[in-house]
């Protein structure tokens, strides 16, 4: 015995509308929904590429300032290095510490000087680089393009002058240690003269210690002669520039 199903008109229309809505909801689902959640993600896209644009034109816009900024700086470095003396070994320094201590009458020994291999480091607070974050945050593609530019605006370029580059000299400290005898007197004026910031810019008195130089003689008799004279122990600094080594 076959079994048929008749399907009423009533039937027929609702299994229509039901497989237009399966198919609706399908093509929403499927299709629909997939093309709106790119249109979004291109959208936020589109949004991060404006601000980079507007970044990158920010940057652009302060460049000719910022060029000009470094040029008065490096004149002011320039300056600067100036009142520094130039880069010597310890023989230089010690013939100059012991004549200009001889100039003033006063007695000069045990001589120390430290000169370390490497210059001084100092980072101005506008160069200070914080160290990178732990979660691994980079730069902007718009940063990251300036920071390019900047790379490639200071590459070394073939130029005639031979003035020396202020932006690549080093300043080296060195540091002495000195016993200078004599006077009182003289030895106070000795302290005074070399922390006169006029006359010994690049001279710099650390600390100084006050005590008694006793020596022991004989006169043309071979009598023993006792003679005691003030011991002025000093730590000083000696300020020099020199070109950065490749």
């Amino acid at each position: 015995m076959e079994l048929e199903m008749k399907f009423t008109e009533r039937d027929k229309k609702l299994i229509v509308f039901l497989s237009l809505f399966l198919l609706i909801v399908g093509l929403g689902y499927f299709v629909v929904k997939p093309l709106y959640e790119k249109v979004q993600e291109l959208s936020a896209q589109a949004d991060d590429l404006e601000m980079q644009v507007q970044q990158t034109q920010s940057y652009l816009a302060r460049l000719p300032q910022l060029r000009k900024t470094n040029e008065e700086l490096l004149d002011n470095k320039r300056d600067e290095l100036q009142i520094f003396y130039e880069y010597m070994p310890s023989q230089e320094l010690d013939k100059m510490i012991t004549e200009l201590t001889l100039h003033q009458s006063l007695g000069a020994k045990n001589l120390t000087i430290t000169i370390p291999d490497a210059p001084y480091a100092i980072a101005p607070y506008f160069l200070y680089l914080p160290p990178a974050e732990e979660d691994g945050e980079q730069m902007t593609e718009a940063e990251a393009a300036y920071e390019a530019e900047k790379a490639d605006n200071s590459q070394p370029q073939e130029t005639e002058s031979t003035e020396t580059d202020p932006a690549a000299m080093v300043l080296y400290v060195a540091n002495l240690s000195i016993d200078v005898t004599g006077s009182h007197e003289k030895l106070q004026d000795y302290i005074d003269l070399l922390s006169d910031d006029e006359q010994y810019p690049a001279l710099q008195v650390n600390s100084y210690s006050w005590s008694t130089d006793n020596r022991v003689s004989t006169d043309e008799l071979g009598d023993l002669d006792l003679r005691s004279e003030d011991m002025l122990h000093m730590e000083l600094s000696v300020y020099m520039q020199g070109k950065e080594e490749e």
